[in-house]
């Protein structure tokens, strides 16, 4: 070992005289000074600091290179690691460095403290010379992998993690969202964007790369908080932010306090990482944990020896809070408006029934209860208004026969139409006939697809994305009460936009908060003479089915037939529709056991607000939702007369009080 004696005689001065140098303890000639330097650095001596007293005490040092000590993981981290090894006789040394480190200072760092380990946090970046392998083990978080001797490898699995959160955030109807990282974290950087890119394919989507935004996180906060203003002020429509890792958490976070933001009522956010200034301040937030302690774990196992794996990636967990809320959308991307933001001044009321406004109503089918609620709310929201239906028509799913009708409405001069469309004949030279010839389009339900938002005036629908989420959630429940964990789904064929919205959201809400349920079946149904044997074909081939998710109400009520003919009352079934025989069914406890459906009658008012808002000049929103109601055995007789407007049915009604 080269000792200050060492240096003393080669520089030809005292040893006191040496330590005053190294040391800055007492002024030094200059030209005593570099002639002790130089000999410091000729004989390759380093002092006797705590991590070199350590080891001659027994001690190992392990180091922990970080760019910046801000950022609450990187204190978890050290915190967790330190209380892991204290009765291991290893020390954690915190080594804050410049973010790109050359690979000689990172030599000159082991050397100078002695390192026995050294843990390259990912917010340094060591830029490696190729030449030989570090000199001790060397243990990489999330750093793009190699096969150098000395060095191991403990990655989060990012492309899980960016999948859990932006598939959240879709399910629930976002489209406009944004993922927020520190320049710093390159390999992380690289993760996430090509995660983001996948998982929107998968959803049929494109993700934009401007969406992908990056801060110096070696700025002042003031600073940070501007760059997050430019970021924002650049892309107004973002209404969810992810973070990508823990600096990226705190810096949004400050952003939205020092702004005055609220989540999720101003912007969705969910984090990846493990804050535990974050849980403790912000405990609902909806993150992706990334389990501190598994890499601490990881860690202590090299360091130990217990395990010599050089590649080791930590999954991911999604926890779901409050800081995520659910957007209605329309089927051109814009956010949905609610319907009881629609309103009219007793001024505007009075004047809409001087003008004398006529309109007329072209329904696809008024067999189901759904359609003739939403045709009576139109009617009798009009009548309120004191604006005259010239005409009703009933197209009876046929497309065809809805063109013709529309020409004939149309021949009567209306100053306005409503629409409920017949889905499958997508035929739109009659609607973009109907709006050049001055007419206002108004769709309630649904749009035919393909419909540009600017040939029609706005669309009144249901939030079908929260009609499923709630009907997914009642039968998630309903299965894990009865101890089951096998889920079906039975979509009908003829799929719409809504339709879509609301099979969608299902599907999610139990991917994502019911991990412990097992999707066995997804089916699609649709004949005109019932799917009840198909259903049970299905059911047939899957045994072990213990709940059934109906898309609407004729899928339920072919399912408990299905049910009942295979003597299987243990299934669970939840629908997102309410008719007559559902609600029998509901009533007498056979299979169905919960109801999410649309307040079709509200929906129905909504669209003639929203038709004479228009005719003022109003312009609404392209799409309007309004809030679906569950409904059970306990609240049916209740809820019948709020959605139906009229008593439970006394056949129904008796099977209840048995």
């Amino acid at each position: 070992m080269i000792t200050i004696q060492d240096v003393a005689r080669r520089s030809g001065v005292s040893a006191t005289t040496v330590s005053h140098v190294i040391n800055k303890t007492r002024y030094v000639r200059p030209e005593l000074a570099d002639r002790v330097m130089r000999a410091v650095g000729e004989l390759g001596y380093t002092p006797l600091r705590v991590s070199h007293r350590q080891k001659l005490c027994g001690m190992r040092v392990a180091g922990i290179f970080l760019s910046s000590i801000r950022g609450s993981y990187a204190s978890d981290l050290a915190d967790c690691l330190a209380a892991e090894l204290l009765d291991k006789r290893v020390r954690i040394v915190a080594i804050v460095t410049e973010q790109r480190l050359a690979w000689k200072d990172f030599l000159e760092y082991v050397r100078l403290y002695h390192l026995d380990t050294a843990i390259v946090h990912y917010s340094v970046e060591i830029r490696d010379d190729g030449g030989a392998p570090p000199p001790v083990q060397t243990i990489f978080i999330n750093h793009i992998p190699t096969e150098r001797d000395n060095c191991y490898y403990i990655n989060f699995d990012y492309p899980h993690a960016v999948g859990l959160a932006l598939r959240h955030l879709l399910n629930r109807g976002h489209a406009d969202i944004a993922f927020l990282a520190c320049q710093s974290s390159s390999f992380i950087n690289q993760s996430v964007l090509s995660a983001a890119h996948e998982t929107c394919r998968q959803y049929g989507l494109a993700f934009d790369d401007g969406h992908f935004w990056t801060i110096d996180d070696t700025y002042s906060r003031d600073e940070l908080v501007r760059q997050l203003g430019a970021c924002f002020q650049a892309h107004p429509g973002i209404t969810a932010v992810i973070t990508a890792e823990t600096g990226a958490t705190m810096h949004i976070m400050d952003y939205i306090r020092l702004n005055d933001l609220q989540f999720p009522q101003d912007l969705s956010l969910i984090t990846i990482g493990d804050m535990y200034i974050a849980k403790v301040f912000f405990p609902n937030i909806t993150r992706v944990d990334m389990k501190v302690r598994e890499l601490v774990a990881g860690i202590r196992e090299l360091i130990l020896g217990g395990n010599e794996r050089r590649h080791r990636l930590i999954s991911a967990d999604f926890i779901l809070g409050e800081s995520t809320r659910t957007l209605a959308r329309g089927p051109s991307g814009a956010q949905a408006g609610r319907a009881e933001l629609l309103e009219l001044t007793d001024a505007e009321i009075e004047e809409v029934q001087h003008r004398g406004y006529s309109v007329c109503i072209s329904i696809n089918d008024e067999r189901s209860l759904s359609s003739r609620l939403l045709a009576q709310g139109m009617r009798d929201g009009f009548a309120a208004l004191g604006i005259g239906v010239l005409g009703t028509v009933n197209a009876q799913q046929d497309a065809q026969l809805q063109k013709i009708q529309l020409d004939s409405l149309a021949a009567m001069h209306p100053d306005a139409i409503v629409c409920l469309p017949v889905l499958e004949g997508r035929e739109l030279d009659r609607y973009r006939k109907l709006c050049r010839s001055g007419i206002r389009l108004v769709f309630a339900g649904d749009v035919p697809a393909s419909m540009p938002p600017f040939s029609y005036d706005t669309c009144v629908a249901a939030n079908e994305s929260e009609n499923g989420r709630a009907a997914g959630k009642l039968l998630a429940a309903e299965v894990l009460r009865r101890g089951g964990s096998c889920i079906g789904f039975l979509y009908g064929s003829a799929q719409s936009f809504c339709t879509r919205q609301r099979d969608l959201s299902a599907t999610g809400i139990i991917a994502e908060e019911f991990p412990q349920l097992e999707t066995v079946a997804r089916r699609d149904f649709y004949s005109p003479c019932g799917n009840a044997p198909l259903i049970r074909g299905l059911l047939e081939a899957h045994p072990e089915i213990d709940g059934l998710y109906a898309s609407d109400e004729r899928l339920a009520a072919d399912a408990a037939a299905a049910l009942r003919e295979l003597s299987r009352p243990d299934v669970a079934v939840v629908a997102a529709g309410l008719d007559y025989g559902v609600a029998k069914l509901l009533a007498a406890e056979k299979n169905i056991t919960a109801v999410s459906c649309p307040r079709s009658y509200e929906t129905g008012r909504a669209a003639a607000l929203a038709c004479a808002c228009s005719l003022l000049g109003k312009q609404p929103l392209p799409h309007i939702v309004t809030v679906p109601a569950v409904v059970t055995a306990k609240n049916l007789e209740k809820s019948w007369l709020e959605l139906v407007k009229r008593r439970l049915p006394r056949e129904i009604s008796e099977l209840l009080a048995r």
